[in-house]
This record gives C-alpha cells, sequence and structure tokens, in this order.
C-alpha cells in the first residue's frame, strides 16, 4: 500500500512537473539556457582579469550559479499557479496533498536545467580532468542546494501577494548566494574571519566540497569539522523552516 501511494505520488509530481515547467520548455527550449548569461559574464571577466588559474574555481562557481539561480524561480511558478491561475486550489481541493506539488514544481525546474550543468560540466572538463568521484560529489552538492533553494522558493512563493513582488528576489538572492560568497573565486583571497561567516551560505560549502573533490583546495580537520556542521545544520533548519513557513492553503 505504501509502494503504491509512494508511486502514485511520484506519478503526480511528474505530471505537475510536466504542466508547469516542461511544456514551456517544449516550445522555447532557449528559455533554459537563460541560466547561463550571468554565470558566463562573471566566468569570462574572471578570465580576462585574472587568467586561466582562476578558470576551474570559476567554472565550479557558475554550476553553483545555475543551479541557484533556476531553482529559486519556483517562488514564481508557485505564486503564478497560486495567484493568477489559482490551479493551487484546485490541488489544494484534490486528494494528493501539497509534498507532490511542491515536488513536482522543483523537479520541473531542475529537469530544465539539466542543459546548462551539461554545457558547464563539459567546460569543466576541458579544464581539469572529471572523474566518477566528482561526478557524484557535483551531483550531490546539486541536488542539496536544489533542496536548500527550493524550500526558500516555497516560503516566498507561497506567501506572496503580487507576482511583481517576486521579481526582485530571484537576482538579489542568486546574488548574495553566489557572487559575494567565495564560490567563483578561491576562499584564500578572502581575511580569515570573513572566510568563515561564508560557512553559514550553503553555496559556499558546496563550492568547497566540489572544490575539494578535484583538488584544488586542501581541507582541514577544523574546517571539515565545519563543512559537516553546515551541511546538518542545513538539513534541519530547512525541514523547521518548510514545516512552519510554507503556506498550502489561502486562508
Amino acid at each position: 500500500m505504501r509502494g503504491r501511494r509512494l508511486l502514485m505520488g511520484l506519478w503526480r509530481s511528474f505530471l505537475i512537473a510536466y504542466l508547469t515547467n516542461l511544456i514551456p520548455f517544449k516550445r522555447q527550449p532557449i528559455w533554459a539556457l537563460n541560466y547561463l548569461i550571468t554565470p558566463f559574464t562573471i566566468i569570462f571577466f574572471a578570465y580576462v582579469y585574472v587568467g586561466s588559474i582562476i578558470m576551474p574555481y570559476a567554472l565550479i562557481g557558475g554550476l553553483i550559479s545555475i543551479t541557484v539561480a533556476s531553482t529559486i524561480v519556483v517562488e514564481t511558478d508557485i505564486a503564478h499557479m497560486r495567484v493568477l491561475l489559482r490551479l493551487q486550489d484546485v490541488f489544494v481541493a484534490s486528494p494528493s496533498g501539497p509534498l507532490p506539488y511542491y515536488f513536482g514544481i522543483a523537479l520541473g525546474n531542475l529537469i530544465i536545467t539539466v542543459p546548462a550543468l551539461v554545457m558547464i560540466l563539459f567546460l569543466i572538463s576541458q579544464v581539469v580532468p572529471v572523474t566518477v568521484f566528482n561526478l557524484l560529489v557535483i551531483g550531490g552538492c546539486v541536488i542539496l542546494l536544489w533542496i536548500t533553494i527550493s524550500v526558500w522558493g516555497f516560503i516566498i512563493g507561497s506567501r506572496a501577494k503580487e507576482l511583481k513582488d517576486l521579481w526582485t528576489y530571484s537576482p538579489m538572492i542568486t546574488a548574495l548566494l553566489t557572487v559575494l560568497p567565495p564560490v567563483f573565486y578561491p576562499h584564500e583571497l578572502l581575511p580569515p574571519q570573513i572566510a568563515q561567516l561564508a560557512f553559514l551560505t550553503p553555496t559556499y560549502v558546496c563550492a568547497r566540497i566540489i572544490q575539494m573533490s578535484f583538488s584544488l583546495s586542501e581541507i582541514g580537520e577544523v574546517e571539515l569539522l565545519y563543512i559537516i556542521a553546515g551541511l546538518l545544520g542545513f538539513v534541519v533548519v530547512e525541514g523547521l523552516l518548510a514545516r512552519r513557513y510554507v503556506k498550502w492553503e489561502d486562508l
């Protein structure tokens, strides 16, 4: 019985992903490449002003930036379905529940991001050797960021009153999480005190893990403890935030 419910929930999630993201992607495939514009601009200027030595860090930062930018837009999808189309009311009245609904919207955004992620992975492979271990680490970090940023999008989108209110959130959150922390560049360029504050952001933690998998930087025991504590903290905090602030019914 539980297995059947799980399969039905996954099927509903896929249908929602198809409705909200895959159909628009089929009509305009170039839409997904929009997420490449900002990271490629940063990568270009990093190469021009610093040189090829910065490229592995910049490309990893580009991968992180694409993941964040393509995930945070779930806020717009949720608000569009809830405020403008009023389709969320249909799902609220159905027996499916909020989990397949939110998971489906987030899944759709992740699927249409695959072309951009594949392109950036290809560029990374031209700069440094990519092994199966690297791919597993990258995949794990992408999933972690996808879950983390999706929860933020759920909270913002489920409580938005107007669609215009969301236009500034996506670029602002993406910039705060990917440009200010040492994601596109080595953390050694920052003072140690400021670099430690970067552990409060999931993007920096994931960037450090990916850099470590490519042997671009060494991680000491203390920093490893920070990373483990950060990952566990993100999971706990995200669960509490989702349970407390994600709004399902418009009362």
